[in-house]
């Protein structure tokens, strides 16, 4: 198994160094369905079942409250999209 995954992660690794401006569009298009799972709300983005990966999060929920949370993930999630997509554009430009 861990022969496959070395494979798999070394053929992934080889071509984001040749191709960089994909690293740029995959990250665009998570932070994408980041931006719409927030403003969809759906529940993965903030969990209230109080799940693992969500511990750390239920602590700025607490703080500041669930609309503040999304909204901040939202913004975060829209600007990175933003960066990453004008940087793939540059990249493809050349």
């Amino acid at each position: 198994m861990d022969e496959y995954l070395t494979k798999y992660s070394n053929i992934f690794s080889n071509f984001i160094k040749q191709n960089p401006e994909y690293f740029y569009l995959s990250i665009s298009a998570i932070s994408l369905l980041f931006f719409i799972g927030s403003i969809r709300k759906w529940d993965w983005i903030i969990n209230k079942n109080g799940n693992y990966y969500e511990r750390g999060m239920f602590f700025w929920i607490n703080i500041f409250g669930e609309k503040l949370v999304r909204l901040y993930i939202t913004i975060l999630s829209a600007t990175v999209t933003i960066i990453c997509l004008i940087i793939f554009f540059y990249y493809k430009s050349f």
